[in-house]
């Protein structure tokens, strides 16, 4: 029995495994969104800052309101300046999430902070593995099994996922230079054959 199950980990390891990446085609209207919520958190707070100073000073310093705003909005433009969109966007929410919950709007905190999330979910990269199974970058993952497929196939740059339920997935894909279409296509075929 010991030896079956080192067999099969043989076999698994020796399984070709191909990885395409999926085009997020609206990344720039995800950025928009980020960009407008990063706006109206700032006309927001500074609105805070200069109408509701009494209530800003009962639950927190208002400098420490200023020096947040401040802090955030040289994350912003640093990130729009450097292209960043990670370690800069996140401590920006986290910022703006912060001030939110000093301030005693702790709804609004957590609406920021959901937001946030799913702004990083959008700007993810979209890897799509096949191998003994194929695994689909949605939220959560999605595994899918090749005996729910009628047809996979990869042609100039689009991946067709067929089900069998009659379900399409149609989606641009950057293939990269490793992976040979029709050498994927024979794959594909293969796997939904056994």
């Amino acid at each position: 029995m010991y030896s079956i199950s080192l067999l099969s980990i043989i076999e698994v390891s020796a399984m070709k495994k191909y990885e395409l990446i999926l085009i997020n085609e609206k990344e720039k209207l995800y950025n928009r969104l980020a960009t407008l919520l990063f706006i109206l958190n700032a006309v927001i707070i500074i609105y805070f800052l200069y109408s509701r100073y009494d209530k800003i000073i009962k639950n927190s310093n208002p400098y420490f309101g200023i020096i947040l705003f401040i802090l955030t909005a040289v994350g912003f433009i640093f990130k729009f300046l450097k292209k960043e969109k990670g370690p800069v966007f996140l401590f920006s929410a986290i910022v703006v999430s912060l001030y939110w919950i000093l301030i005693g709007y702790w709804w609004m905190s957590m609406t920021m902070t959901i937001l946030f999330y799913l702004y990083s979910l959008s700007k993810r990269k979209l890897n799509v593995s096949f191998s003994d199974r194929i695994i689909y970058p949605s939220v959560p993952e999605r595994i899918i099994e090749w005996d729910q497929l009628n047809n996979v196939i990869l042609k100039d740059g689009l991946l067709t996922i067929d089900f069998k339920n009659n379900k399409i997935i149609q989606q641009d894909a950057i293939v990269p230079d490793e992976i040979n279409e029709k050498e994927f296509n024979e794959f594909c075929i293969e796997q939904l054959k056994s």
